[in-house]
């Protein structure tokens, strides 16, 4: 019974949180070696304009095996207005952008869901530093 009354509870206010949490724009900043969110800053349109410059100069298809290096950063950006992207490689809406920048000498690449279940991965042209200065990281 006590069980039963948790999950109703979780049922109603997890809808709350969700609306709550699409109020505000937020970029998160996950170190990939510590396994957790360092650092969590309100995004500006600046950020915006940045992650959307990197959607708009897609180059290709990352085809790494596995595609999260041990070490580096993950930078997830809320994107609004959603961006609509249609080329050779992906046709869809995206309202979140994962950006990859790994501590070796590979180049960042972008994780973005198309229908939210499928993972694709891709590289890009343009000025990651642009975007690290904004969020003030190394």
């Amino acid at each position: 019974m006590l069980k039963r009354a948790i999950l109703i509870l979780i049922i109603i206010l997890l809808p709350s949180a969700n609306i709550h949490a699409e109020e505000y724009k937020k970029v998160e900043i996950f170190d990939i070696d510590k396994g957790k969110v360092v650092k969590v800053v309100k995004s500006n349109s600046k950020i915006q304009k940045a992650a959307v410059s990197y959607i708009n100069e897609i180059t290709g298809i990352y085809c790494k095996f596995k595609p999260i290096p041990d070490k580096g950063y993950g930078i997830k950006i809320s994107l609004q207005p959603s961006v609509t992207i249609k080329n050779k490689w992906i046709d869809t809406v995206i309202d979140e952008v994962i950006i990859i920048i790994p501590k070796d000498e590979d180049p960042p690449f972008l994780i973005i869901f198309e229908n939210k279940d499928k993972l694709l991965c891709f590289t890009f042209k343009g000025d990651i530093d642009i975007l690290l200065k904004k969020l003030s990281l190394p």
